[in-house]
């Protein structure tokens, strides 16, 4: 008889355990004796545990048969697990390309390619399942062209070349700024209010506003302890040369921050107002900390930047003359500002939320009490401003964009920082399945490459005032005004044929003329050189007649008597009758002439 086999150490009986229990601990012991058949294994440990012995064995089948056959799944689920990881990577595909989807895009998706209908209580189970992957949240907007243009290379070289600029000039936190501007428009969102129920009908749920409009551009400086240092508005108005606004009455002593106020038509800053605020916050700076420089972080704006670049005079650059002054300014990477600036973080979002706030105050208290709509001022504005740029909303802000360490508020967070930028350019936060992956990288590839859809384009046709048309007839016109252009456009193709033509006669008319007149010019030139040749010719034959008009020896001019005798060679040798009668004169001559033939 072989050794007794046991499942424990104990010889006592051991604790109640429950049937799905006491089945593991069965096939645990199966496993590790494998001789004992599994109906003994059953016993032994119902008896040891003091569970019934059928339940044991049906929960020892039941733990089989989903070893063997996998995991029975929910009937609701309506998809295997292989099709839902694909979903769960392209809705995160979606999502690194800042397009996250709606619950009504995701049932949409998967009856399409799926072929099965979900119920939005399906689609909260399942992310309720899989919530490791996902999160519901509320976005904001953002402008496509501002997104993934910047990748996190990019971003790498900036904070290098920041942290080595840092480490030459040293800012403490007061001395490091943000600035950028803002519209001064309240915030307005959806109202819960308490009311008599049963009053839809009358009063259709409205309340009693102001009408919302823009006061013009606000442009703080913030910096990275939490401080406002200066505030400038440009005030909206139709008359530049006018200031129609309460004069507001600015918080005073060591708390208080000087504010100037500028009128524009538009209520935007422009550049020169740009440069005449900063020119201010020079004076103020350093009025208040003389010697010590700053540096101010802002955004790549057509305003702020000065692109006149003269070697030989610095002066002319506004950014370069500043840096000179001891402000520094520093760009931030381009179409980084959305998650990089610390205004664009909280502080203009409180700013126009208080403004709301203000707005729907003064809004109650004129309806209430003076039974007429309400509407800000300045001095609304100025107080919102001090409400909402709090020391602590402000070091918030610089903390999670990362511009500012929470140890060290004179550094950066330069791991924050790029773990911002990798987010932002669709690098993925955490690692996931590899079934996930290839879904989420596949469907990354598709919405990537996918072309435009064909979209239906503006059309421009004139129209009578005053007067209503129907589809068709827009149609008719549109057709009349296209072959009307098409007739236009070939006449004016003709007109410029026509032209063409003219121009090709004209150049060769020119090119005529031009030959003509090189030709009489060639034949002018011609009958000059002729006629300098003949005078040439008639000067020769003068001196020739002068010569032998003369005597040679006594040098008597002819003048028609007789007695002269002439050499019969060349008739330019002369002598006169006196003379001639020395006849070796003559003799010599005539035996040396030139004309005399060879032989004589």
């Amino acid at each position: 008889m072989g050794p007794v086999v046991r499942a424990g150490t104990s010889h006592q009986s051991g604790s109640r355990r429950s049937a799905k229990g006491a089945a593991l601990l069965a096939l645990q012991l199966c496993k590790d004796q494998p001789h004992i058949p599994l109906k003994q294994a059953c016993r032994m440990i119902s008896t040891k545990y003091r569970a019934n012995c059928s339940s044991v064995w049906q929960a020892m089948m039941h733990i089989r048969r989903r070893e063997r056959d996998g995991p029975r799944r929910d009937p609701r689920w309506k998809l295997t697990a292989e099709e839902e990881e694909t979903v769960i990577g392209m809705i995160l595909a979606f999502d690194r390309s800042s397009m996250p989807l709606k619950a009504r895009q995701i049932r949409d998706a998967i009856q399409h390619v799926f072929k099965v209908k979900v119920s939005a209580t399906w689609i909260s189970e399942f992310k309720q399942r899989h919530k490791k992957y996902l999160r519901t949240r509320t976005t904001k907007g953002i402008q496509t062209r501002r997104l993934k243009t910047t990748s996190p290379a990019e971003v790498k070289d900036w904070l290098d070349r920041l942290d080595l600029f840092l480490k030459r000039h040293h800012f403490p936190a007061k001395a490091r700024f943000n600035i950028d501007e803002t519209r001064v428009i309240p915030a307005m969102k959806q109202k819960y209010l308490v009311g008599a129920p049963g009053m839809n009908d009358l009063n259709k749920s409205n309340v009693r506003a102001g009408r919302i409009k823009c006061y013009g551009t606000c442009l703080p400086f913030i910096s990275a302890d939490g401080d406002v240092f200066m505030v400038s508005y440009v005030l909206k108005s139709k008359q530049e040369t006018y200031f129609h606004e309460v004069i507001p009455d600015e918080p005073r002593g060591r708390s208080g921050r000087p504010h100037f106020y500028a009128i524009t038509k538009s209520g935007f800053l422009n550049k020169t107002l740009f440069q005449d605020t900063l020119l201010q916050f020079e004076k103020e700076w350093h009025l208040k900390n003389p010697g010590l420089d700053c540096i101010i972080f802002l955004d790549n704006c057509s305003v702020h930047r000065s692109d006149n670049l003269v070697v030989e005079d610095i002066d002319a650059n506004f950014v370069l003359s500043l840096a000179t002054k001891g402000i520094w300014l520093y760009f931030f990477p381009p179409n980084t500002t959305a998650w990089l600036q610390p205004l664009d973080d909280a502080a203009f979002g409180l700013f126009k939320l208080e403004l709301g706030r203000k707005h729907e105050d003064i809004c109650f208290s004129s309806a209430a009490l003076l039974n007429q709509d309400g509407s800000l001022n300045l001095q609304h504005v100025i107080d919102a401003e001090s409400n909402a740029f709090s020391p602590k909303a402000i070091k918030r802000s610089w903390m999670n964009t990362g511009m500012s360490h929470p140890e060290d508020a004179s550094r950066v967070d330069a791991a924050k920082i790029m773990r911002r930028a990798s987010e932002t350019f669709g690098v993925p936060k955490r690692k996931v399945s590899t079934l996930i992956e290839r879904s989420a990288q596949g469907a990354t590839r598709i919405i990537r490459s996918t072309q435009p859809l064909a979209k239906k384009e503006s059309v421009k046709i004139p129209v009578e005032i005053g007067r209503m048309y129907q589809a068709h007839e827009l149609r008719c016109l549109h057709q009349e005004h296209q072959t009307l252009l098409a007739e236009k456009a070939e006449q004016k193709r003709q007109k410029a044929q026509q032209r063409e033509e003219m121009a090709q006669s004209r150049s060769r008319a020119r090119e005529k003329r031009r030959i003509h007149r090189e030709t009489q010019e060639t034949a002018k030139e011609q009958r000059r050189e002729h006629r300098r040749v003949q005078q040439k010719e008639r000067a020769k034959a003068q001196t020739r007649k002068e010569r032998a008009n003369h005597c040679r020896k006594c040098q008597r001019t002819w003048k028609g008597g007789t007695g002269w005798v002439e050499c019969e060679y060349c008739a330019l040798f002369s002598l006169c009758g006196p003379c001639s009668k020395n006849i070796v004169m003559m003799a010599g001559h005539e035996r040396n002439c030139p004309k005399r033939p060879s032989g004589e």
